[in-house]
């Protein structure tokens, strides 16, 4: 599990980078050429899929892949 919100709530940037270094490397798996952003049609709906997962990887795997 990732540190995605802070306890006030607020987004945490460290967590979030490491959420999406971690998705890039489950990408690269499959093609080592894709980046996690070229999924998605811009960075912030990455940024909100990481967030709704709540730092699960996977419900983020889920998310994506469901």
């Amino acid at each position: 599990m990732v540190m995605v919100h802070t306890p006030d709530n607020q987004r945490y940037e460290r967590g979030l980078n490491t959420f999406k270094k971690l998705l890039q490397e489950r990408v690269k798996i499959v093609n080592p050429n894709m980046s996690i952003v070229s999924l998605f049609q811009n960075s912030q709906n990455l940024d909100d899929l990481c967030l709704m997962s709540g730092g699960h990887l996977r419900n983020i795997l889920y998310l994506c892949f469901a």
